[in-house]
């Protein structure tokens, strides 16, 4: 005949680092953390260079206007093409995604605009100063 039979103890144990449990972890190393991508930037131009379409909202109404960019180092190249036809971008310069450039127009009158902008992946956004009439907003997105 058998006796009752026993019930296991379940209750927890401290863990004794000072014996095995330590030496367990001894031969383990740590990996090193996996090397950031290599952000945009200046030397690159990845983040500004491509194809843009932008809205600019003057008190005309939008006026769209597409951008062809090229950074190279600190300085902004490129063309701006809109109602007034097509145009080299002058004074371009670039600091990280953060872009400043002037483009000439003669109409409605002859003026310089002068624009500031940033750029956040494929989008881009600031303002363009127009002269005595102020700054007016502008954004957009890279077609290409």
């Amino acid at each position: 005949m058998a006796g009752p039979e026993k019930e296991p103890d379940l209750r927890l144990k401290p863990l004794n680092l000072r014996h095995g449990a330590a030496r367990g972890f001894a031969g383990l190393r740590v990996a090193a953390p996996a090397p950031m991508m290599r952000p945009h930037s200046v030397e690159t131009g990845m983040a500004i260079d491509g194809k843009w379409e932008i809205t600019i909202n003057s008190p005309l109404g939008a006026q769209k206007a597409t951008l062809d960019l090229k950074a190279d180092g600190g300085t902004l190249n490129g063309t701006q093409t809109a109602m007034q036809g097509t145009q080299s971008l002058s004074n371009g310069k670039v600091d990280g995604n953060n872009l400043t450039w002037s483009a000439s127009i003669t109409s409605p009158m002859p003026m310089t605009l002068e624009f500031s902008g940033a750029v956040d992946g494929d989008k881009l956004s600031g303002s363009v100063k127009a002269g005595s009439f102020g700054s007016f907003p502008f954004s957009g997105g890279r077609v290409a």
